[in-house]
């Protein structure tokens, strides 16, 4: 991962050869990186989903969780407000 980050920065604005003793396996030619881009993001995308899924799942299914009223509106509400900060947050970025 180092190394491709190291390289996308790096040499972003070289032209390279697949000979050019590039560091990783990164596209090539530029009208492939952003399909390459594409693809990488949502490939994290999906593994941030599920590892905060697998987070909160865990939180959300205990006894203690179920049989409180007050502590399934707070954490709804934390949740939702939370959605809605990192919302504003992505627009904003």
């Amino acid at each position: 991962m180092t190394c491709s980050l190291c390289c996308v920065i790096n040499k972003m604005d070289q032209a390279r050869t697949p000979n050019s003793g590039g560091c990783c396996n990164f596209p090539v030619s530029r009208t492939s990186w952003a399909p390459f881009n594409l693809f990488a993001c949502c490939g994290v995308g999906i593994l941030i989903y599920m590892a905060l899924v697998d987070l909160i799942a865990v939180d959300f299914t205990t006894k203690r969780f179920r049989s409180s009223l007050s502590l399934q509106a707070g954490s709804y509400i934390s949740l939702l407000a939370g959605c809605a900060v990192m919302a504003v947050i992505g627009i904003w970025a």
